[in-house]
This record gives C-alpha cells, sequence and structure tokens, in this order.
C-alpha cells in the first residue's frame, strides 16, 4: 500500500511538473507575439510620421487664403477688328482742256510763220496752200504727218498723231526767240549775251529751257547782216 501511494504522488507530481511547462512554454510564446506586435505598431507609427512631414498639409487657413484671393485676375483684351470702308470710285470725268493755237509771223528758224499748239506742238505753212499747216518735226528717219488747217482764227488738227512726244516749253521757247530777233534787230550794238540774258528772267520754272550760248548765237545771226562796217565810221 504504501508503495502504491508513493507511485500514485510520484505521478502526480510529474503531471504537475508537465502541465508548469506547458504553461511555462504557452506565456513564453504569448509573450513573443506581443513583443512582434509591438515592433509592428512601431514599424507603422515610423512609416506614417515619413509620410507626414513629406506630403505639405493644407490647413484651413491656406483654404481661406486661396478662396478670398481679392487679387485682380489678368483678363487678355479682345481683339477687334475694324472694317475700313472703301472709298467710292470717283464717277466724275477729267475733261481734258481744249488745244489752242498761237501764230507767230517770224517764230521759225528762218524767221516764217509758225501756229505753236499749247499741247507742245509746232506747225509751219505747207507751200501748196496758206490754211494747211503741217507739223514742223521733219527727221530722217520719221516725218510727222499731223496738220493743222486754219480758217481765220480758227485751227482745226486732223486725226494723225505725232511721232514723237510733245516738249510742254515749246510755245515759250519760239516766243523767246522770235522776241530776242526782234530786240537784237533794233539794238545792233547791245551785247548778245545781255539780251539773252535779259530775255530769261521771266522764264520762271519751265523745263527744257535753251542754254544762254544758244540765244546769244541767235541774236548775233539775225542782226550780223544789219551791222554797219564799222560802227566808228
Amino acid at each position: 500500500m504504501d508503495t502504491q501511494f508513493e507511485d500514485v504522488d510520484h505521478v502526480d507530481e510529474e503531471r504537475v511538473a508537465l502541465q508548469e511547462d506547458v504553461s511555462a512554454e504557452r506565456d513564453e510564446v504569448m509573450d513573443t507575439q506581443f513583443e512582434d506586435d509591438d515592433h509592428v505598431d512601431l514599424l507603422n507609427a515610423s512609416v506614417n510620421y515619413n509620410a507626414s512631414e513629406r506630403e505639405p498639409q493644407t490647413t484651413t487657413d491656406d483654404l481661406d487664403g486661396i478662396i478670398n484671393d481679392d487679387s485682380p485676375i489678368l483678363e487678355t483684351p479682345e481683339i477687334q477688328e475694324t472694317l475700313v470702308a472703301e472709298e467710292p470710285l470717283s464717277t466724275s470725268v477729267v475733261e481734258k482742256e481744249p488745244v489752242t493755237y498761237t501764230l507767230l509771223p517770224t517764230g521759225s528758224k528762218f524767221g516764217k510763220p509758225i501756229v505753236v499748239g499749247s499741247d507742245g506742238y509746232a506747225y509751219s505753212m505747207l507751200k501748196n496752200g496758206g490754211h494747211v499747216w503741217r507739223c514742223s518735226q521733219i527727221g530722217k528717219l520719221h516725218k510727222c504727218q499731223a496738220k493743222v488747217t486754219s480758217l481765220g482764227d480758227k485751227y482745226q488738227k486732223n486725226t494723225t498723231l505725232h511721232v514723237y512726244p510733245a516738249d510742254p516749253s515749246l510755245l515759250y521757247k519760239k516766243e523767246l526767240s522770235a522776241k530776242i530777233k526782234a530786240h537784237g534787230s533794233q539794238h545792233v550794238y547791245q551785247s548778245a549775251r545781255d539780251i539773252a540774258t535779259t530775255s530769261l528772267n521771266d522764264r520762271g520754272q519751265r523745263p527744257n529751257l535753251p542754254k544762254v550760248v544758244n540765244l546769244t548765237r541767235t541774236a548775233n545771226r539775225q542782226r550780223q547782216l544789219l551791222r554797219p562796217l564799222h560802227h566808228l565810221i
């Protein structure tokens, strides 16, 4: 009996020791699990903290500043197109001034009658009649066939066009040449150059005028036959 009781006590002691070992292992496992959970919580907290430092946080004051910004908004000005009305074409017709003709009894180079038109052309008398005037421009290659018919103080040009350009100063030059010839004939002893220079005082702004030296020759040729052999005799 004593031996049997000793065996039972021995079994109970082993059972208690085994239960204590199991409880100790269980506590050790639980402590290890708690430590792992705490480590995970610390890692999550660290990650959240770093993320909060990297991302800018917008506060309510910042939002109010954005919403209540009263700074003026620059607007791009609109480009306005203005249509310019075209000016109406003029319906008025510029009337061409009629050509007038002037008879110069000694207007030609040899002191013959000549008719000068205001359009810049001159006409000399034909031999076979006294009422037909042919263009005085006669060249070796071109012979102008433009003619003017006179009836009293009226002149009528034919339809033939001139073959050379007009000279706007032609009438003035012909009148100037006739005046120099007449003045030279009356003042035989006056300097021909003085006569030419004085005659050009009213030349104005006319283009294509003769030179003084050419007018001087004209005066000398006109009066050379009128001079005596020596004016002191």
